[in-house]
């Protein structure tokens, strides 16, 4: 998932503006942690994904993609998660190269930290309605993870979004 929101993030400008109409197909494999598009699709072996790709039984299917734009005119395209807060934290925090050696097992310990030691207030207003989260995402996959399922109602084959968030006022143990 990362290498592929990488990939079209490092497209010039003038080409990632028009990713949303590019023929570019991308089979997901399901290799290392996360995978949520490729579990969200219900690719959960890659031997299987790929002998399915060989195989041709894979039809190909447009994805949407998203583009955030940022007050200092920044931009990223992404298109399964945009997250602020815990999970923001997390991702980056997992990316520690002595975590990394662990495997999903670093998920727990880089939780434990920032529950500890991170402060997870975050003011999200849009037009009159404002709230403080912990965590905060915009997600169109069912998955995060194959047995991590937070956006059930998501489809990552469709352009519409869900708004997750849990309050900053939650206990870290509710957290």
């Amino acid at each position: 998932d990362t290498s592929i929101s990488e990939f079209f993030n490092s497209l010039p400008l003038s080409v990632s503006e028009n990713a949303e109409k590019s023929n570019l197909c991308i089979l997901p494999i399901p290799m290392g942690t996360g995978n949520a598009w490729a579990s969200s699709l219900s690719h959960v072996n890659p031997i299987e994904s790929f002998g399915s790709y060989i195989g041709g039984s894979l039809r190909l299917s447009s994805f949407p993609l998203y583009r955030a734009l940022f007050p200092n005119n920044y931009s990223i395209v992404f298109f399964i998660i945009f997250s602020l807060g815990f999970h923001a934290n997390l991702l980056h925090a997992c990316e520690d190269p002595e975590l990394k050696k662990i495997g999903t097992e670093r998920f727990k310990m880089a939780a434990q930290k920032i529950l500890q030691e991170y402060d997870l207030r975050l003011d999200i207003s849009v037009g009159q309605f404002s709230n403080s989260y912990a965590y905060f995402a915009i997600i169109n996959t069912t998955n995060l993870e194959q047995t991590y399922i937070p956006s059930p109602l998501s489809d990552p084959l469709k352009p519409e979004l869900h708004i997750l968030g849990y309050s900053s006022g939650l206990s870290t143990e509710k957290l």
